[in-house]
């Protein structure tokens, strides 16, 4: 894990700084095609591997990926040279790792309810935070320069980041608890669905890259949302004799909306990046990320407890069991997917759901039903305030930044971005902009 965060927010620095602004959204969108393709066949590599060999070569196997990669990467990529006279700032990163690490989990302990285990660790992040501010407002050279929040197109970036991360995490959960619980269906099925959504999600976000170069972030982003909001509406269509076929439409949907979302929301974030800060915001990026995949199925699963609650009390107390004792059940029978496309998403065993869910299926369907209702309404604000926060063209952003236009000098917000974005040596000298 500690070398996937490492390359995440290296490769897409490495790629914002490898494309000029006008190219970027097809670089990024190049880049995200081939990491979701590349999840496609991992699953099958690494049953075959484990089938004729044992479990152990399946290390082997990835090890002998990653050892080609960095072969390529020494012989291919040209060396990018620091930012002069500049320092790491040490202390920051390190509070920010913590302050992370620590939301991260506790959001994931929130699963187990309101307790030392989850209310430790998310104490320590929110403190964690309150420090990182002080210091960074203190700092002559900051890892993250916190002016970039006052933003209002970077703000854009990171509000398409976090929904669809909150979706992704949320409804990979609501799939397996409607799979496994409602229709008694293997595990396994879950991770089937993400090889048919990986390579469509790659044509996905290779087709957001071209249409954040034509259209814009906000128009590609809204696409997005949108494909989002669908896919919470196909999701609160689901029944118990529903199709397996309308399950993976769900899924695939989710996956596309994810790609279309993600290419804007990238070369949003990237477009903000100065030269010498490209990592950071990349971490960030990743950072939020990781906090709303966590924080997705902690909200699904707390908001489907509650319409539990009140729709199967009847036929929970005619079992002889409470809600709280089929939530704990099904948290206890969760385990972690074998797929590396899963990214650690949670799903169930069947036989130790189904001796507690047999009795309330109808129900437990209907929940999953208007927790997907309720969820709408997050793209839904998400598409409003993507629609205010961003103009419908940023310069220097989704177009080269023209120094001979007349609009550059009206010191609109649009252009007072493009101006943090590039940076106070590069302001004046469009040619530079390629550093972004």
């Amino acid at each position: 894990m500690w070398g996937f965060a490492f390359l995440l927010g290296l490769s897409l620095t490495i790629v914002n700084l490898s494309f000029p602004p006008e190219q970027r959204p097809r670089g990024i969108g190049m880049y995200l095609a081939v990491s979701f393709a590349s999840c496609a066949p991992m699953p099958a590599i690494a049953g075959l591997a484990s089938t004729w060999a044992g479990w152990r070569i399946g290390f082997l196997v990835f090890a002998g990926f990653a050892l080609l990669t960095a072969f390529m990467a020494w012989r291919f990529f040209d060396t990018i040279p620091k930012a002069a006279g500049r320092r790491l700032d040490v202390p920051g990163i390190l509070i920010a790792a913590i302050t992370l690490v620590g939301l991260v989990f506790g959001f994931s302990k929130l699963q187990d309810g309101i307790n030392a285990g989850s209310l430790i660790p998310l104490g320590l992040g929110v403190v964690g935070a309150i420090v990182f501010i002080a210091v960074e407002r203190r700092v002559e050279q900051p890892a993250l320069d916190l002016c970039l929040f006052t933003r209002k197109p970077f703000n854009a970036g990171v509000v398409g980041g976090a929904v669809f991360n909150f979706f992704n995490g949320g409804f990979t959960l609501l799939v397996s608890y409607y799979l496994v619980v409602v229709e008694g269906r293997s595990a396994a099925i879950v991770g089937l669905l993400f090889i048919p959504a990986a390579v469509l999600q790659a044509f996905a976000a290779n087709w957001a890259g071209r249409s954040t170069v034509i259209r814009g972030s906000r128009k590609t982003m809204m696409i997005g949302l949108s494909v989002l909001t669908l896919t919470a509406l196909i999701f609160a269509a689901l029944q118990v004799d529903s199709p397996l076929c309308m399950v993976v439409v769900a899924f695939i949907t989710l996956s596309v909306g994810n790609a279309l979302s993600q290419t804007p929301e990238a070369n949003l974030m990237m477009g903000f990046a100065p030269r010498e800060l490209g990592g950071s915001i990349a971490g960030v990026k990743s950072g939020l990320g990781q906090t709303f995949y966590s924080l997705g199925p902690v909200v699904f699963t707390l908001v489907g407890t509650l319409f539990l609650r009140g729709l199967a009390s009847d036929d929970l107390e005619a079992s002889g069991y409470t809600a709280d004792e089929v939530k704990d059940a099904l948290e206890a029978s969760q385990n972690t997917s074998s797929s590396p496309s899963a990214r650690g998403s949670l799903v169930l065993d069947p036989d130790q759901a189904a001796v507690v869910t047999e009795a309330i299926r109808e129900p437990f369907a209907q929940a999953l039903q208007l927790t997907s209702l309720v969820m709408v309404l997050v793209p839904v604000v998400a598409l409003i305030l993507v629609h205010w926060l961003l103009p419908k063209r940023l310069p220097g952003v989704d177009e080269p930044l023209d120094a001979e236009d007349p609009k550059a000098s009206q010191g609109d917000d649009v252009h007072a971005d493009t101006a943090l974005a590039d940076g106070p040596d590069t302001a004046s000298a469009p040619e530079d902009s390629r550093g972004l």
